[in-house]
């Protein structure tokens, strides 16, 4: 049975990027590695100069290492649907909307703030907060594939009118 020309994609997903944890994982790994390196061909000769590869190698390991939870932890906050209901996740906490509760994703924009605040609005009510970590295109287009409409709200953002 196929499914109405105009029904809604039965699964969307849009996540979080990496972020600025992306060029540090970089970093970290090439660091890691070369320091390693220094120390496996013994490049570095004994003293400072071996331990300062060790140091080294150690910092490339910290920095990879919370790069890659940073990041883990990002790629968990999503936008989905699931072909009946938008699911907003956080990284520790989860959201459901379902599609027939007359859904709007609303925009605030705030000087104090360099980029818009996105929030569910769910049957007039302000419902859910849509993560920082999302970018804001990705939403947009999200709720366009989705048919749900983003819509402009003057005044202070959610977030800043309970001090956030």
């Amino acid at each position: 049975m196929d499914a109405p020309p105009d029904a809604a994609p039965p699964q969307l997903v849009t996540r979080a990027g990496a972020g600025r944890w992306g060029p540090r994982l970089v970093v970290g790994f090439i660091v890691m590695v070369a320091d390693c390196a220094a120390l496996l061909t013994e490049i570095a000769p004994p003293g400072i100069p071996t331990a300062l590869a060790v140091i080294g190698s150690l910092g490339g390991f910290g920095l990879l290492a919370a790069s890659m939870m940073q990041i883990t932890t990002r790629w968990r906050t999503s936008l989905r649907f699931d072909g009946e209901a938008l699911v907003v996740r956080a990284p520790f906490a989860v959201a459901v909307h379902p599609l027939g509760a007359n859904l709007v994703i609303g925009r605030w924009l705030h000087e104090r703030r360099p980029r818009p605040e996105h929030w569910v609005i769910e049957n007039g009510r302000i419902a859910t907060p849509i993560g920082d970590e999302l970018d804001p295109v990705r939403i947009e287009a999200f709720a366009a594939r989705l048919g749900v409409p983003v819509i402009d709200i003057p005044g202070d953002p959610p977030s800043v009118q309970h001090g956030a």
